[in-house]
Order: structure tokens, then C-alpha cells, then sequence
């Protein structure tokens, strides 16, 4: 459902002018992760960091506090509660 939703909104957007601009003079880059990385590195590193921090925080929190806390407080058994994580995960 959320791909149809994405596919509906992308058809009815208009592209950016820069994008017109580059695809009527066909210019295209022969390496552009090259460029990416040689124009923004401080930009690619920044990125690099928040999602590396994203994870963590994640993994802290399904694999740390939710399995202690349910566990200690709310007497659930571990097994059960590290299926229930890994189903909510792959949701």
C-alpha cells in the first residue's frame, strides 16, 4: 500500500529545474560516487554518523532496555518478548 501511495505522489510532482535542465542537455556524471565523495565529505561523514547513531540508539533499545524491563518489571519470559522484538522488527 505505501509503494502505491509513494508512486501516486512521485508521478504528481514536477521535477526540479536543475533536473529538467541536466536530462535536456543529457549530462549525466561518469562516477558520481567519486564525485560525492571528492565534493562532500563532509557531508557523506555527517550522514555516516546520524545513522550510525540511529542504530545504536535502536539496538540499545529493543536489545537492552525493553528485554530488562519486561523481564525485571513485567515478569514476561525472554523468549517470548525476543519474538515479540523480532516480529515488530520485521514489520
Amino acid at each position: 500500500m505505501l509503494i502505491l501511495v509513494g508512486y501516486y505522489i512521485r508521478r504528481r510532482l514536477e521535477e526540479s529545474p536543475v533536473f529538467e535542465e541536466m536530462a535536456k542537455t543529457k549530462q549525466t556524471e561518469s562516477a558520481p560516487l567519486a564525485t560525492l565523495f571528492r565534493k562532500h565529505p563532509k557531508k557523506v561523514i555527517q550522514a555516516t554518523l546520524v545513522f550510525m547513531g540511529n542504530n545504536t540508539a535502536g539496538y540499545m533499545l529493543t536489545g537492552g532496555f525493553i528485554l530488562g524491563y519486561a523481564t525485571n518489571k513485567l515478569g514476561l519470559q525472554a523468549g517470548d518478548l525476543l519474538n515479540i522484538i523480532t516480529l515488530g522488527s520485521l514489520a
